[in-house]
């Protein structure tokens, strides 16, 4: 590498963490290809839901206009879905705490809507805490709120 390209490097934190990056994201493509295509036909017709929904509504709606509008376009799509499903979190067989993911779309996917600003770290672990408490792997995350519509996939770990 150049010393121009080492410096490039460096401004972005640093050799160490580059190469880490680069070292997870092979990790990740080894286990996490088929992972990421397994429900990528349910992703794109969601992802196409939330294009569709935003763009006839435009942003300016509270959250519950976006998910009325999501469940009629799933069903357009054909897709199967539950609109605010329980999700609960046990500890010892007792129960910890209720979550409501606004969507699971074909008992695969978890879908939370937002309609605010932009998204941020407390959402992400919302979604987050939806994959965990409910033993789903895949979710999206969609903002009609902002300037543009936003959406995040996460994917939490990999099947045994």
């Amino acid at each position: 590498m150049s010393a121009e390209g080492a410096e490039g490097a460096e401004s972005y934190g640093g050799m160490r963490d580059l190469e880490g990056w680069a070292r997870g994201m092979k990790v990740l493509l080894r286990w996490g290809r088929s992972m990421f295509m397994e429900f990528e036909d349910i992703t794109e017709k969601i992802i196409g839901s939330f294009y569709e929904v935003y763009r006839v509504l435009g942003s300016g709606f509270l959250e519950k206009v976006y998910e009325n509008a999501l469940g009629f376009e799933f069903v357009e799509r054909g897709l199967g879905f539950g609109g605010q499903v329980l999700i609960r979190v046990e500890y010892k067989g007792r129960i910890a705490g209720d979550y409501f993911a606004d969507f699971i779309v074909e008992d695969e996917v978890v879908v939370e809507v937002k309609a605010k600003d932009c998204l941020c770290g407390v959402d992400e672990m919302q979604l987050l805490n939806y994959l965990k408490a409910s033993g789903k792997r895949v979710g999206l995350l969609v903002n009609f709120g902002g300037k543009r519509l936003e959406f995040k996939r996460m994917v939490l770990g990999a099947r045994d």
